[in-house]
């Protein structure tokens, strides 16, 4: 019985694709002038997304009698990553590194201020249903570029194409309505 059940759900709602997806990023200020319209292309060249999970941040609550309990103390985000298809030339990897630069200055090795590089950007990670439609979607809020990886060459890859990992922390995020 549980079979068929499961069966004509997914034929009457169908299930989540992960090859479903879209993201907007709207950087710094600071790097509109510099860098172009990186912002949307950006977009189109996110080969794999994540949407971030959530913490709870508990602490044993020992003040009573009988077994301890966890009691909720906070709430923590882990970082999360998207892999970016590189152009010729590489307007990605230099778009993340110029967003970087507005994080530490490498003259004296201070940081700005995060209200530059982190507290007005915002990124949004949309799941479409197959009719590419928004089912589903997330917003981080004060996001920035932690970690742009290093990139490989090689003679052996024949026509394989080059990619870019970027690691983004943010303060948090919130479901949004679609």
């Amino acid at each position: 019985m549980a079979l068929n059940t499961f069966i004509a759900r997914v034929a009457g709602q169908n299930v989540q694709r992960q090859n479903k997806y879209r993201i907007s990023i709207m950087g710094p200020s600071g790097l509109r002038g510099r860098t172009g319209a990186m912002d949307q292309n950006m977009t189109l060249f996110a080969e794999s997304v994540e949407i971030p999970g959530q913490t709870i941040i508990s602490s044993p609550d020992d003040l009573r009698y009988g077994p301890t309990r966890e009691q909720a103390t906070a709430m923590s985000y882990g970082p999360t990553n998207i892999t970016f298809i590189c152009t010729p030339g590489m307007p990605e990897r230099k778009y993340f590194t110029a967003w970087q630069s507005l994080t530490i200055n490498k003259n004296d090795w201070e940081a700005y201020y995060y209200d530059e590089y982190a507290a007005p950007c915002t990124m949004s990670i949309f799941a479409l249903d197959t009719e590419e439609k928004d089912k589903y979607a997330v917003k981080l809020y004060e996001v920035f570029p932690k970690t742009v990886s290093g990139q490989a060459f090689g003679a052996g890859s024949n026509d394989a194409y080059q990619t870019l990992d970027v690691e983004f922390v943010f303060r948090y995020w919130d479901e949004i309505p679609v």
